[in-house]
């Protein structure tokens, strides 16, 4: 019973992946309802991720700090070979906006000295883009916007991490069901022989399923630190893998949310993308001024005020329109220079016991209780099912 009510627990925290049932009612965040269930894990996936996300942060990496790895000299490197179609389709929108009789009357070669002319500035302009974007990281990117929306849109990203990470432990459960619920089943035998009360087989089949579950969960983070009684060293399953838990984690995190093109579309296109546009004006404005000098007088003049602030706000426009079919020519440079997946394992081996043990263990902590009240619902059903045998 307790081999196979265990199974069956694990199974329920992490499938169905979407509520099954006729959803009549269902709590946000909990997995069960009126009338139907959805794992637990998928249940709380935004709140997890939420929660892991903080933790990475608090004990992990520090964003600035990585960001500060990408060389804007190496990026611009990259991006070269797109770098002249964006500076066509911006130039062009640009012109066509402020001065379309012009630019519609302008000579081939006249239109071709201008695009080479803009793009002699694209290299000063795209790194000191970058060199904002690096330095007002925490204005434009929103790390935890990211694995939260990821995670909720891919609930099945954080239950194949949780699987994956927790292999060997959800084993460990499943074994000690066996182990623990025989002799608890012993005992239960002997009691029930010596006082057969219709009522004992299921509220006996309660306590075996949450007590196993409960001391197994147990066995699995505690004790923190290891312990040493005569010549037997004990510590928590889970904790005794931290190098090997440490990998896997670096290894799913960086896989699923922290690649350089969730990154940058989290920057373009996420919580704070606003900023993001908001710091592209003041730099291009700025950018523009600049490099007009002593001939802005003059420009203004020939377009006016209005024209002038028009053909800003069509280069930037038109920048943000254009970077996203830029910014992958970088991927696979960031992606090698950020590393996370690396860095996140190496910070991780060398946490002392209990800091690791808070930065997986909290996710899903407040979970567990579930999972052992699930134990003992499945087990409290074995004990109506081995009522009825008997009564056969």
């Amino acid at each position: 019973m307790g081999w196979g009510t265990n199974i069956l627990a694990i199974q329920m925290t992490f499938y169905p992946i979407e509520f099954m049932g006729p959803k009549l009612w269902q709590p946000e965040g909990q997995p069960f309802g009126l009338f139907g269930w959805q794992g637990i894990i998928p249940a709380k996936a935004g709140k997890m991720a939420d929660t892991l996300v903080t933790l990475m942060m608090e004990k992990l990496f520090n964003v600035a700090e990585v960001f500060a790895k990408l060389d804007p000299e190496e990026i611009y490197h990259c991006c070269r070979p797109g770098i002249a179609t964006l500076v066509k389709s911006v130039t062009r929108e640009a012109a066509m906006a402020v001065v379309p009789e012009f630019w519609l009357a302008a000579p081939q070669d006249v239109r071709q000295l201008i695009y080479e002319g803009s793009e002699s500035f694209s290299r000063e302009y795209i790194l000191g883009v970058l060199d904002r974007i690096v330095a007002e990281i925490y204005e434009v990117f929103d790390l935890k916007h990211l694995v939260v929306s990821t995670t909720e849109a891919n609930k099945e990203l954080i239950v194949n991490m949780f699987q994956e990470i927790g292999e060997k432990e959800f084993k460990f459960l499943i074994r000690s069901g066996a182990y623990f619920g025989f002799l608890f089943g012993v005992v239960q035998s002997a009691i029930f022989y010596a006082y057969d009360a219709w009522w004992l087989l299921p509220l006996g089949g309660f306590i075996v399923g949450f007590a196993t579950n409960f001391l197994a969960l147990k066995l699995i983070f505690e004790p923190v630190e290891e312990r040493q009684v005569g010549p037997f060293k004990f510590q928590g399953v889970f904790l005794k893998r931290q190098v090997e838990v440490s990998k896997e984690f670096g290894e799913l995190s960086g896989q699923n949310f922290l690649r350089a093109e969730q990154i940058w579309g989290e920057i373009l296109h996420g919580a704070k993308k606003k900023q993001f546009m908001q710091l592209l004006v003041r730099y291009t404005s700025h950018f523009c001024d600049e490099k007009l000098g002593v001939a802005a007088f003059p420009v203004t003049a020939l377009i006016g005020d209005d024209g002038y602030k028009l053909f800003k706000e069509k280069v930037v426009l038109g920048i943000q329109d254009e970077l996203p079919a830029l910014l992958p020519y970088s991927y696979a440079y960031a992606d090698r220079k950020l590393d996370l997946k690396t860095e996140i394992r190496e910070k991780m081996e060398v946490l002392p016991s209990a800091e690791f043990e808070g930065v997986l263990h909290p996710v899903f902590k407040e979970d567990e209780i579930k999972l052992i009240v699930v134990g003992g619902v499945l087990g409290m059903g074995v004990g109506f099912l081995q009522l009825l045998l008997t009564e056969v």
